[in-house]
């Protein structure tokens, strides 16, 4: 039987929370609303993800899309929020959003890498497969791909988010959205990991610290919470506290080492004194060396 609404498919929401804190979950959600499609959202409620992982998209015609394909199907479909802005804009948001890999990455390190956060984590994924034993056995596949990419030093990564967060902060600057008057997808994708970072309340709130530092980005996932999922007001917590602006816990200083300046005549008095010594130890060798043939040829 065909649907006349396509089905999207989204990671189960914690208790009462409001959204899942799975970005790219939040990600097509909020592409669907800008876009106008007709569908509904239905939450995973399997114990095992689906093939692919989540979300996914059912056609109308049961066709099932998994990302990083979804958005390009909804194109082709016609529902194309970049298609709203001018070709210099759209070549910027391409590139922008590569930024995706990074936000990604750093969110993984926060929910499977921090020690404060990782139990949290793997507990909430165990939660009800009581009778499946090897996942406690092994490495998260998470914890494997971070590795691999030698995410696994605090205090680079929560600079680095530190320095994203910031970056994406200057970017939007007082706009509505980060390209004027009209939303893009990289708006969608910004908003699913700012929202993670924010409102996820852990017992490591380095994220939520790092975002709470940027009001017009908070002010942005209210936006998008109210006037587009029709969310009211969330407040962050830290500690399961209302969140202030605070000095971040866990992220120390992570300065980059200042370039080293080498005076010239320094440097040339270095390299004579090694001209120098190199001639020594020839002339030195050289002396050895007819000592010795001189005392091999006597009789």
């Amino acid at each position: 039987e065909m649907s006349t609404l396509s089905t999207i498919y989204i990671e189960k929401s914690k208790g009462n929370d409001k959204l899942p804190f799975h970005p790219a979950s939040i990600r097509i959600k909020v592409i669907a609303e800008l876009c106008g499609i007709p569908h509904q959202i239905l939450q995973w409620e399997h114990k095992n993800p689906p093939q692919g992982g989540l979300p996914i998209l059912v056609t109308t015609e049961n066709k099932v899309i998994n990302e990083p394909f979804i958005i390009p199907h909804l194109v082709l479909q016609g529902y194309d929020l970049d298609s709203l802005h001018t070709s210099e804009e759209q070549i910027d948001i391409r590139t922008l959003n590569f930024l995706h890999n990074k936000m990604e990455n750093i969110w993984l390190y926060h929910c499977w890498m921090n020690s404060d956060n990782r139990d949290l984590s793997f507990h909430t994924r165990m939660k009800g497969q009581t009778f499946n034993l090897l996942p406690w056995f092994m490495e998260p596949p998470e914890v494997s791909k971070l590795n691999a990419m030698n995410y696994n030093l605090d205090e680079q990564v929560y600079a680095e988010a530190e320095d994203l967060v910031s970056l994406i902060s200057e970017k939007l600057g007082k706009k509505t959205w980060f390209f004027g008057d009209k939303p893009s997808t990289f708006d969608a994708l910004v908003f699913g990991h700012l929202y993670c970072y924010l409102y996820e309340e852990m017992k490591d709130v380095s994220l939520s610290t790092l975002v709470q530092r940027h009001p017009n980005l908070i002010l942005f996932c209210e936006r998008v919470l109210n006037d587009i999922l029709g969310v009211s007001k969330i407040v962050p917590f830290i500690l399961g506290k209302p969140a202030v602006f605070k000095e971040l816990r866990r992220v120390p200083e992570y300065p980059r080492e200042p370039k080293k300046t080498v005076d010239a005549s320094a440097k040339s008095n270095h390299i004579l004194s090694i001209g120098v010594l190199g001639v020594f130890v020839f002339l030195f060798a050289r002396s050895f060396y007819i000592n010795q043939r001189s005392s091999l040829s006597s009789p």
